[in-house]
């Protein structure tokens, strides 16, 4: 058998760090190996992660969270930031949560 052993990840551990929200650089730090290693333990495992579902109230809280005191952050950003805590959250409901959350934020944008 040619190469190294596969990391042994356990997925539950992966899955409860993105459920609380801590980023995907967190997580590597925390379990000791690279981003790519992770995105390989991945795509090897099929890891889909938790991809919380949120409510609108909740949604809200998360990004005024993430944008408080950056209002520049725009749509992109905060999705990719939703989506690194593990929610999956539609564009349409994003948009929608934007204008409610940050109405002076997107005139600036």
């Amino acid at each position: 058998m040619a190469g190294r052993k596969p990391l042994e990840i356990k997925e539950e551990r992966v899955s409860h760090l993105l459920g609380l929200g801590f980023s995907v650089d967190y997580i590597c730090t925390q379990l000791n190996i690279s981003r790519m290693s992770y995105y390989r333990w991945r795509q090897r495992t099929n890891f889909e992660g938790p991809n919380i579902p949120l409510d609108n109230d909740s949604l809200d809280n998360v990004v005024e969270k993430y944008i408080n005191g950056q209002p520049r952050r725009g749509l992109n950003s905060i999705a990719a930031h939703l989506l690194n805590s593990g929610f999956k959250v539609p564009r349409a409901q994003l948009r929608e949560c934007i204008q409610r959350v940050d109405p002076e934020g997107i005139e600036e944008r």
